[in-house]
């Protein structure tokens, strides 16, 4: 054992000494596989050097057999990165012998290639310099178990000492590759700074950084003037990319610095290493990315290229499928710091050489536009050199108006192709906004702007030649404004097959823009001196015919010729404004026109119209012509007023042009002319001819303005004199209906008048004639005061002029008036109101009807000064109505008087009757026992009996012996009268309440005041009355009918009936609390049969009457005769009796009665059984009867199962229907 210690100790010290004197890889080879060899037995070796970033291994000092080494594959697998996982390998400072087989059956693939070579097992110990890993060393054997321990003991000592030579020589390698790293930066730099165009950094590049950085393809790009965007400055790349369908456009696009790819180069330190496919997987990336991807271009390196911290460009390095480079190599980034140098050097170049070439092409076209005299020769100019210069198919440029507010074009130049679109006409010919959004931004920017028509085209507001451009299929334009002396005169406009045809930031751009500025204002300079010598040869003709005018249609005739001759307009129509600006009116035309027959325009000539029409108001807002498609208004929902006469006279195209005396609006003039063009139309020549228009249309309007006075005052006497004898109110609302329409054309008005403490509004005079006052929606307001604050009426009296309200707008309040659906149904859109003033204090005001009322300022004083004599006039009535109302009123007391006499009449004679009540029998001094109880009380009674008892007779008596007996008591039979006049007999009606109420008439309560009513046949009084006499019985108030006020009244009420009302009550027919109202104290009148003692003296007292009334002298009755009355039953009592002595003294022949003709008891007896089985209603009754006696069947249940709509098989709905239409309420059953 100790010899084997002493031997291993030998070759150990044996092999330090070899392995101290490492210096490179040839040595540690040397000592592998001499020395080594002697002492272990194996066959190949290898030193893997060990990648701390990516924890991998890979080869890096080897000795394998030829054999081994000559296999195809093996120069593949010395390139592999093998990942260093294996903790046995790592950890484990004794390793044990790997057997391949069994590894490969675990799964161990990457083991496959050594055992296709032969090789059976291999051992791993791993390098250390200190704690860190830098490799391992493999050791591998064709041989099983050729290993054995004592070779892996010597292995294990020996490992540290080779650590270290690795460690020497991974250093010495460095340091060797630095000092070649410096020689070749300092070789390059030299070159570089020899660079001049980009031909020579290609060459640089192709020629030396290609092979030592392994790059197959390479770029550059270099960041755009102002960036914001990068492009390509020098490519070398091979045929299969150069034809490339997206080649060329890649090439040629300027890419966003904004793109992340970019932004992350940029911001990194070192170089950045690209996988493309999964590059390619990242959202939003530029479209140079998926170019690389369809090429199949695998590892692209890109770096950024600084010149004193700021960034140039980048340098882009296409590498092959194999390469494996360092990011964060100094060698790298040295090169690229030199590459960054060469390109800032090659820009500056090229922008100096680039300056240079502008100044030539612009000192040379700076010749040519000096001498241009007119728009053809700048074309010509624009076409042979600019178009030609910058590539470019079309252009145009634009004038800015003198106005400074509209632009239009100054020349064009299109291909056949966009002169073929079908707007093109149109779109050229019209004036534009100074303020639209293209032209604006073009004015303000003093940079070329580039617009891309697919980006704007649907935004808001734009010019409608955004929507030819877009038509003529090209999306890029560039524009730039023309500026002279600090002033925008226009702009030009190029049309771009691309994007990047021309740079915006092009100094040659912006020096032919300045000197195509000055070449246009020259031009126009030339032209405006042209048109001012023909504008005053112009003028003077035109003066001169204007001169020779006499009147104003003469005047009219000459200026249609001049507009004619001089223009080609066809008709013309002169408006003045009114003094505030507000209204117009045509004061000159011609009036053999077709439009001036037109009935809408003969009605324009007498009012004045809104400016606010849009079109009055747009053409007095322009300094200049304003052209109108007039089919557009036929649409519009606000029509202006004139546009029925418009279409009438088939009218397309209008233009206006306000007239100007001084700055002073004073007129507009319209105008018909086909195809107005800024081109064709000669715009100062026409308001030089407008200006010398504005002193004549001035004088017409001083003129017109003295005969409208004249006029006025012509009318207001006229009116004055309509009026003044007119004292009636209805003759008055027709006079005034003729007078509004003449002097305003009012068709429809109403005069309101306001109630004596001015809160309420009372109608008061319209037309009764109008169908459409005779709407039941209007009828039903007309005797309802309305409450003055109802947001309308207070408005009209608070203001001084007449206050126009729109109907739709009144839906929309929170409060609507409650006129508002009456105003719907008539079909009232406007209302216009104005108030009557008596002095300072309102007491009416008139309302109409008018679409369109727009009164002038002018015409005011008029309308006041009419409203003046209306407001005369009416209070005229007013007082008038109020003297005929005390008249009527004298009269009513008069016949109340004269009522009351002819009651009193009555009470006189039944005074002598009720002396007359004839009885002895228990029944009848029962009543009079009864009637001295009651008659001093104010207490009701109810007189119940059959027919012919003498219920008057005791209601009488009754009221004779009470304290009323000095005042009247009215008697009214409730079965005498239709049910619809009961109640005007009761209570009373006013004037108009119904139909036939020509006057007011007092009601038998009022009659009755202080007095007593006696209601006769009570039980006949209809249910719906009922509730009102139960009203007055309890409230002591009545109310007429169509009366406002209620009248209080102390009334004695005895009611009288022969009908059986508790069976009533069960029927439905009579109101329960009405029943115990009445029934205070009930005197029940004995029938005749049950007081036959009476019937003698009864029947004395009649034959002594009838005697002395017929002249007659009878002196008694025969027995047989008194026999007969005993014996009969008197179904009509004592009437009947009454009746038939009268007849018994008409028929007798001698001094006594000897019999009577009394009716047989058997006919009484069938009438009667026929009267009682049947009795004759209407079917109205018949359904009202059956339906109560349903519902108290069902306690008044109507619905749900055994309701009184199941039994009388109808839906509950049909059912409540008839009981309201039947009048049936809750108390007739219960």
């Amino acid at each position: 054992m100790p010899d084997r210690e002493q031997l291993q100790n030998r070759i150990l010290f044996s092999l330090s000494n070899e392995i101290a004197r490492i210096r490179g890889k040839d040595d540690m080879l040397h000592l592998i596989r001499t020395t080594l060899k002697q002492y272990v037995d194996f066959d190949d070796s290898f030193i893997m050097r060990y990648n701390q970033t990516s924890k991998t291994c890979r080869s890096y000092i080897f000795h394998v057999e030829n054999g081994r080494s000559a296999n195809p594959a093996f120069d593949s697998q010395l390139d592999i990165e093998y990942p260093v996982e294996d903790d046995r390998i790592t950890d484990n400072d004794m390793p044990e012998v790997q057997d391949v087989e069994l590894l490969l059956s675990a799964g161990h693939k990457q083991l496959s290639f050594i055992q296709s070579t032969g090789i059976k097992e291999f051992v791993t110990f791993k390098l250390v310099e200190g704690n860190s890993l830098i490799g391992l060393f493999v050791l591998l054997s064709e041989k099983k178990n050729s290993l054995t321990k004592d070779s892996l003991d010597l292995l294990r000592k020996i490992s540290y000492p080779i650590s270290i030579a690795t460690a020497n020589i991974i250093a010495n390698e460095e340091i060797t590759k630095r000092e070649e790293e410096k020689n070749l930066l300092l070789s390059l730099s030299h070159e570089i700074a020899a660079l001049k165009n980009r031909q020579d950094l290609f060459h640089v590049v192709n020629g030396k950084i290609k092979k030592l950085f392994s790059v197959q393809e390479f770029g550059f790009s270099k960041i755009d003037e102002g960036g914001e965007t990068f492009s390509a400055l020098v490519m070398d790349m091979g045929e299969e990319i150069r034809s490339h369908s997206d080649y060329d456009k890649t090439i040629a696009t300027h890419f966003s610095v904004a793109d992340p790819l970019f932004t992350e180069v940029i911001n990194a330190e070192d170089p950045v290493l690209y996988e493309v496919d999964e590059l390619a997987k990242q959202p939003d990336l530029p479209a140079y990315v998926y170019f690389w991807k369809s090429l199949g271009i695998q590892k692209v390196l890109i770096a950024a290229l600084r010149v004193g911290g700021a960034p140039v460009g980048t340098a882009i390095f296409i590498l092959k499928k194999d390469a494996v480079i360092n990011t964060k190599n100094l060698l790298l980034k040295g090169v690229c710091s030199q590459l960054a140098v060469a390109v800032s050097n090659i820009l500056a170049n090229e922008k100096i050489q680039k300056r240079d070439e502008e100044k030539t092409i612009l000192l040379s076209l700076s010749n040519e536009f000096a001498a241009l005299k007119n728009r053809e020769d700048l074309s010509k100019v624009v076409n042979a050199r600019i178009k030609v210069l910058f590539s470019l198919e079309e252009f145009g440029i634009a004038q800015i108006d003198e106005s400074g507010e509209t632009y239009s074009a100054f020349t064009l130049e299109f291909n056949e192709r966009s002169k073929q679109i079908q707007d093109f006409a149109s779109v050229i010919s019209a004036r534009y906004s100074v303020h639209d959004p293209i032209c604006s931004q073009i004015l303000q920017s003093e940079e070329p702007l580039l617009f891309d028509v697919e980006e704007i085209f649907n935004q808001p507001d734009m010019p409608a030649y955004v929507g030819f451009w877009k038509k003529s299929g090209f999306r890029f334009y560039l524009t730039m404004r023309l500026r002279v002396g600090g002033k925008n005169i226009g702009y030009i406009v190029f049309h771009l097959p691309y994007k990047e045809a021309v740079d915006p930031k092009s100094i040659l751009l912006r020096g032919i823009c300045a000197q195509l500025a000055v070449a246009v204002s020259n031009i126009l300079a030339n032209e405006k001196i042209l048109a001012r010598e023909d504008e005053k040869a112009r003028l003077l003709e035109f003066s001169n015919a204007m001169a020779s005018a006499r009147d104003k249609q003469t005047l009219a005739k000459i200026l249609k010729t001049q507009l004619k001759d001089l223009f080609g307009i066809e008709d013309y129509v002169i408006h003045a404004l009114s003094k505030d600006k507000k209204t117009h009116r045509p004061v000159l035309f011609d009036q053999e026109a077709d439009f001036a027959q037109h009935p809408d325009f003969q009605k324009l000539i007498y009012i004045d119209t809104d400016v606010n029409d849009g079109v009055f108001n747009k053409i007095l807002a322009s300094d200049d012509m304003v052209a109108f498609n007039v089919e557009e208004w036929f649409n519009s929902p606000t029509p202006p007023a004139y546009s029925d006469a418009a279409k009438a006279i088939d009218l397309k195209r209008m233009a206006g042009i306000p007239i100007k005396l001084g700055r002073e609006n004073i007129a507009v003039m319209n105008f018909r002319k086909d195809g107005i063009s800024p081109f064709t139309f000669q715009r100062p020549l026409f308001k030089s001819i407008c200006s010398q228009l504005a002193i004549s249309i001035s004088n017409i309007m001083a003129n017109d303005e003295i005969n409208g006075r004249e006029a006025e005052k012509s009318l207001l006497l006229e009116f004055s004199n309509a009026i003044a004898s007119v004292r009636d109110k209805y003759v008055f609302a027709k006079v005034l209906k003729q007078q509004l329409m003449k002097l305003f054309l009012i068709e429809d008005y109403v005069i309101n008048i306001l109630s004596e403490d001015g809160q309420e509004v009372i109608r008061f005079m319209y037309d009764i004639e109008n169908e459409i006052f005779q709407k039941q929606e209007f009828l039903k307001l007309l005797d309802n005061p309305i409450n003055v604050n109802d947001g309308v009426f207070n408005k009209i009296l608070e203001s001084d002029v007449p206050v126009t309200f729109k109907v739709e707008e009144w839906a929309t309040w929170k409060n609507p008036p409650v006129y508002l659906q009456a105003a719907i149904a008539t079909g009232l859109r406007n209302l216009t109101g104005m108030r009557l003033q008596l002095g300072e204090k309102n007491i009416a005001f008139i309302s109409f009807k008018h679409d369109d009322f727009g009164l002038p300022p002018s015409q005011l004083p008029f309308l006041k000064s009419i409203c003046s004599q209306i407001t005369i006039a009416v209070s005229n009535i007013i007082a008038n109505e109020k003297v005929n109302e005390q008249l009527v009123e004298i009269r009513q007391y008069k016949e109340q008087l004269e009522e009351e006499k002819i009651y009193l009449k009555e009470e006189i004679e039944t005074a002598h009757n009720y002396s007359e009540i004839i009885g002895e029998s228990p029944g009848i001094k029962k009543v009079f026992r009864m009637v001295t109880q009651v008659a001093a009380s104010d207490s009701t009674v109810l007189l119940l009996g059959e027919t012919g008892t003498g219920k008057e007779l005791i209601a009488r008596a009754i009221h004779n012996s009470s304290p009323r007996k000095d005042k009247l008591m009215i008697k009214i039979n409730c079965a005498a009268l239709p049910a619809n006049l009961i109640e005007s007999e009761l209570f009373g009606h006013e004037r108009g309440s119904f139909t036939g109420a020509f006057e007011r008439r007092i009601g038998k309560f009022e009659l009755a005041n202080n007095g007593t009513l006696f209601l006769d046949e009570i039980g006949e009084m209809p249910l719906e009355l009922q509730v009102k006499l139960l009203r007055a019985l309890q409230e002591k108030e009545i109310e007429r009918i169509g009366g406002k006020t209620t009248i209080k009244t102390d009334v004695r009420i005895i009611a009288a009936t022969n009908r059986d009302l508790e069976k009533l009550m069960e029927e439905g027919k009579f109101r329960l609390d009405l029943y115990y109202r009445l029934n205070i104290f009930p005197i029940q009148l004995p029938p005749l049969r049950e007081r036959r003692e009476d019937i003698p003296q009864l029947a004395s007292h009649f034959v002594l009457r009838f005697c002395k009334k017929a002249g007659k002298n009878i002196t008694s009755l025969s027995n047989k005769a008194l026999e007969q009355l005993q014996q009969y039953d008197w179904p009509g009592n004592i009437r009947e009796l009454e009746h038939l002595i009268e007849r018994s003294v008409l028929l007798a022949t001698g001094d006594s009665i000897k019999a009577l003709d009394l009716p047989n008891p058997k006919t009484r007896m069938v009438t009667k059984v026929e009267s009682e089985s049947f009795k004759i209603q209407t079917i109205f009754d018949n359904e009202k009867e059956y339906i109560l006696k349903i519902l108290k069947y069902t306690d008044g249940r109507i619905t749900g199962e055994g309701g009184a709509a199941q039994l009388l098989g109808i839906p509950p709905s049909t059912l409540n229907s008839r009981i309201k239409k039947l009048g049936i309420r809750k108390e007739h059953h219960g």
